[in-house]
């Protein structure tokens, strides 16, 4: 595993489990970094501060909603697909970016794809649907 996704792991595993909300900078850096636009909960439609806490992070690259650091205000209520038939509403692609164990399992339930991305220092395993 490079050292970005061992990074990333940590990070996402840290706002996984309770960490401190600053450590959302680092995805947001590294997001920043590649040319994405970040997107917070109620910067968009499809993503509503009702459903999703603060700290939570996605971002656009084109056409794709990027789903990076997703946390559910009510979790196990379906946020997750309530907020992936809104991206397609808008036109958009979602692409969950690095998930957990969890929700690869869901993913690849629904149909989803795996996909490695990107080269050495900025690899990263993207989900996407169809």
């Amino acid at each position: 595993m490079s050292e970005l996704n061992s990074n990333l792991g940590r990070v996402a595993q840290l706002l996984e489990f309770g960490g401190p909300d600053t450590m959302g900078a680092e995805i947001i850096t590294r997001e920043k970094a590649r040319g994405f636009k970040i997107v917070r909960p109620g910067d968009a439609a499809w993503f509503p501060v009702a459903r999703w806490k603060a700290r939570s992070i996605a971002s656009l690259d084109g056409k794709r909603a990027r789903l990076v650091a997703l946390d559910a205000i009510v979790p196990g209520q379906g946020s997750l697909k309530a907020m992936i038939a809104d991206i397609e509403k808008h036109g958009l692609i979602p692409v969950l970016v690095e998930p957990n164990r969890r929700l690869s399992n869901s993913l690849e339930r629904w149909g989803w794809h795996r996909r490695l991305r990107g080269f050495s220092s900025d690899r990263e395993t993207i989900w996407y649907p169809r």
